[in-house]
């Protein structure tokens, strides 16, 4: 009979895609590229029929890669950008044509939408865990709303797990040593349990030491990992009607915090020794006052990012550590109606419990850390609709809701903030929820039109504690502000909503030619800040919609040996969301916050390739060109002033707004500038990968593999709001040395080499990351009037990996 339920697997989101890598077929005349399946429109379809911009990397080629985590998926599509959140390195930055958000707080949501197994990951902080298991990741480029659960405003990263297996007993081992005593170990087993049940798990553990030297005497070196990932599952498919598959998740990580390298700016002024000029970030100027030796503080200037940048110094007087313990269980239920659809279900609990512990001075002495203990879980249930009463007309339609709330308890601590832990607390609940559906209609052979509509509704309620207004010991909101003892600083609700509408065609020229074209709407709803510590700062914002129109091109040309994808996009912004770290209110430290600043406009090209040599080597090559710039971005970058002027050199955008403190009195003004100049972080304009891949047979039959990748991203601003505040032009320090606000250009080259015996069951690899060693900042953090830092990129390392399965 015909495989509905395989097909339906796929449709559900979970089914397994062949690789990116050309692969070969047999025909008659010639070697063909192999068929890449995908389902982002919710159908198991080739991806070179599916008219929109969708990438689909499978496990094998992940495997092959040494794929540890998202970020290693760099450049894979064009365009996108996978990066950590400065110095949370579980955390997930992730930028898709300019659109993305580095902001930790569980209170604003991400531009780019994390799904695992079909489930929305509402938390950044845990976007980067260890790849276990992976049958396929597929990255969508756009916004995605018709078709998902959660809405998207700038593209979906969507990872996706093997599911039992009812045919065979299945397991496997590997074990992976390497440099800085990497070792890592993952198994999985697949047990039939029945004719119409199984059973699988699948594992990893993590162990490596970091590749940062702690200079300072007593303290704990950084950036080491140690993890442990249990993915269980369970299929149980009784009859031809229905299908049930339980997962399980349980990640225990006690990794080290990520290594701060200092970046302050220490300016000229040959009156004072040792030559830091009088009003320079605090840090520098506490450390020449009060310390024994304030040459001292040269060494917490600004460096040339090198080789010497992994000598770092941290006091760490309670050690620095990322302590998360996460579990979670999906369940999803399939209905197969044979010749009217599909109806699935999937509901979703996640649980995270995370300890993190900061050292944000990069000094000896004990100024500045943090302390963030925080609770946060996740509810969703989606209920979803695929048709099979048409060959001509194809539906999906669906309901959504999600819930999460968290807790986070911040402390801060050291001489900075008086000696004395600092605390404050913040609470959120959101609720959201979604109808949406598509429909594809086929004209005829060779043209297809496409409707989609969306509805959003979200609610926020936030209540809010600002560090420094609460009671450490009682971990409540309880501090005298002059007036008598105060409650909280902060307790509001907001709601939003939209509707997001989809059009697109598409025409087959031919049998392997198809071009396309798309208007679609994303919605990206409001918030509130987790780290403002004055009403005008804590919020809300409004929402954020972005109009994005596409024209593509997908081909598979002479003979399908090569496969030719390109797409050319424009995005339309409107109410744009945008995040700055300036001055807090008062003089003492600074607050995170996002704002509605006004629009912007992205636009570019992108290109995939991928091509047959010759019958033992194959290529894979992808280019993005991306024009991001803000239209219009008015916002007080400068913080609080004493005056309701505008700074020397900046015109001002709208009206000065004075700011008082909670206690009473006036701390100043908040003057917003023009600062539309300053391009978006982490948007290249060219990002570029080329890979080679040499297959070769052996003379007792195993093969031989031999990869290697190419990456290459031009000049890319580390920072949104510029340094100093809205500018680029960066400081010129008393030594010469420039602190600069942009990366410049970076070329990373990876090589690989895989054996496999005759009859596979056996594989030994090995690797080198980033070849050549190039080095640089890989994000930044410019904490305006305290200190900067960033976290530079891996350095080269190598691995070796042994694997046995049956």
């Amino acid at each position: 009979m015909f495989n509905k339920k395989l097909l339906a697997t796929a449709i559900a989101g979970s089914s397994a895609v062949l690789g990116q890598i050309p692969a070969f077929a047999e025909n008659e005349s010639s070697m063909v590229l192999e068929e890449v399946v995908v389902t982002a429109t919710r159908r198991a379809e080739s991806a070179q029929d599916v008219p929109i911009p969708v990438t689909a990397i499978s496990g094998d080629r992940l495997e092959r890669s040494f794929a540890q985590d998202a970020r290693d998926l760099n450049g894979i599509a064009p365009n996108v950008q996978l990066q950590p959140v400065g110095a949370f390195q579980n955390a997930a930055a992730f930028y898709i044509r300019g659109v993305g958000s580095t902001d930790i707080e569980s209170a604003t949501d991400p531009g780019i939408a994390t799904f695992i197994d079909d489930v929305y990951q509402g938390r950044v902080s845990t976007a980067l865990q260890d790849f276990v298991d992976i049958s396929a990741v597929e990255v969508l480029r756009g916004p995605q709303g018709t078709l998902f659960g959660r809405n998207a405003i700038g593209g979906v990263v969507h990872l996706q797990h093997n599911e039992p297996d009812f045919e065979a007993v299945d397991w496997g081992i590997g074990v992976t040593v390497g440099q800085e005593d990497r070792l890592d170990v993952k198994f999985v087993g697949n047990v039939p349990l029945s004719d119409t049940a199984a059973f699988r798990l699948a594992g990893k553990s993590t162990q490596a030491d970091g590749f940062y030297d702690n200079k300072t005497p007593g303290g704990k070196d950084l950036n080491g990992q140690d993890r442990l990932t249990l993915l269980p599952s369970f299929k149980w498919a009784p009859n031809d009607q229905w299908d049930v598959l339980l997962r399980g998740e349980y990640n225990r990580t006690r990794d080290d915090s990520w290594a701060n390298i200092p970046y302050s700016a220490c300016r000229q002024d040959p009156t004072t020794t040792p030559g830091f000029a009088p009003g320079n970030d605090v840090v520098i100027n506490f450390i020449s006052a009060v310390f024994a030796n304030p040459a001292d503080a040269a060494s917490f200037c600004g460096q040339e990012v090198d080789e010497d940048s992994f000598d770092v110094r941290h006091d760490q007087p309670e050690g620095s550590f990322s302590d998360f313990d996460i579990w979670g269980l999906t369940a999803r239920v399939n209905h197969y109606m044979d010749g009217v659809g599909t109806l699935t279900y999937i509901a979703n609990y996640r649980d995270v419990e995370e300890d993190v512990v900061n050292d944000f001075d990069t000094t000896d002495y004990d100024l500045f850390r943090t302390r963030r203990i925080q609770e946060h879980y996740q509810f969703s249930h989606e209920l979803r609709f695929a048709s099979e009463f048409s060959e001509s007309v194809q539906l999906v339609t669906g309901l959504y809701y999600f819930e999460q709330e968290y807790e986070m308890d911040q402390f801060t601590n050291g001489l900075l903030v008086g000696g004395s832990p600092i605390f404050g607390n913040s609470t959120q609940l959101n609720q959201a929820w979604a109808a949406f559906g598509q429909v594809d209609w086929s004209v005829n052979e060779k043209l297809s039109l496409t409707l989609g509509l969306r509805y959003s509704a979200e609610e926020k309620e936030f209540d809010h504690c600002g560090v420094g207004f609460g009671d450490p010991v009682s971990r409540s909101c309880q501090i005298d502000l002059g007036g008598g003892f105060v409650s909280t600083l902060l307790q509001e609700d907001e709601d939003w909503s939209a509707v997001s509408p989809r059009l697109g065609a598409n025409y087959f020229l031919n049998d392997n030619v198809m071009v396309y074209f798309s208007y679609a709407q994303g919605f990206r709803s409001g918030g509130f800040n987790g780290r403002g510590n004055t009403p005008s700062s804590i919020g809300p914002f409004d929402e954020e919609t972005a109009d994005n129109y596409e024209i593509g091109i997908k081909s598979d040309l002479f003979d399908q040996r090569l496969r030719l994808n390109a797409s050319a996009f424009l995005m339309d912004y409107e109410d744009l969301q945008r995040a700055a770290i300036r001055p807090a209110p008062g003089g003492a430290g600074q607050e995170t916050v996002t704002e509605n600043v006004g629009s912007a406009e992205n636009w570019g090209i992108e290109l995939e390739m991928q091509a047959i040599l010759t019958e033992q080597l194959s290529a894979f090559m992808t280019v993005g060109y991306l024009d991001a710039s803000n239209e219009e971005w008015c916002a007080a970058v400068n913080g609080v002033l004493a005056t309701d002027a505008p700074p020397a050199g900046f015109s001002q955008c709208g009206p000065s707004t004075e700011v008082f403190l909670p206690g009473g009195g006036s701390a100043g003004f908040l003057v917003p500038v023009d600062v539309s100049h300053l391009p978006p972080p982490q948007s290249p304009e060219w990002s570029v990968r080329f890979d080679l891949v040499y297959d070769m047979r052996l003379r007792n039959d195993s093969s031989l593999q031999i990869a290697g990748s190419w990456r290459y991203s031009s000049e890319v601003s580390l920072v949104s709001a510029g340094l100093p505040a809205g500018t680029l032009d960066g400081v010129v320090q008393y030594n010469g040395e420039f602190v600069n606000p942009e990366r410049d250009s970076t070329n990373i080259f990876d090589l690989n080499v895989t054996w496999r015996s005759a009859n596979e069951n056996w594989r030994v690899s090995g690797y080198v990351k980033n070849l050549t060693d190039e080095l640089y900042a890989g994000t930044g953090t410019f904490v305006a009037g305290l200190f900067n830092f960033t976290q530079m990129n891996h350095p080269r390392h190598w691995g070796v990996e042994f694997a046995y399965r049956m």
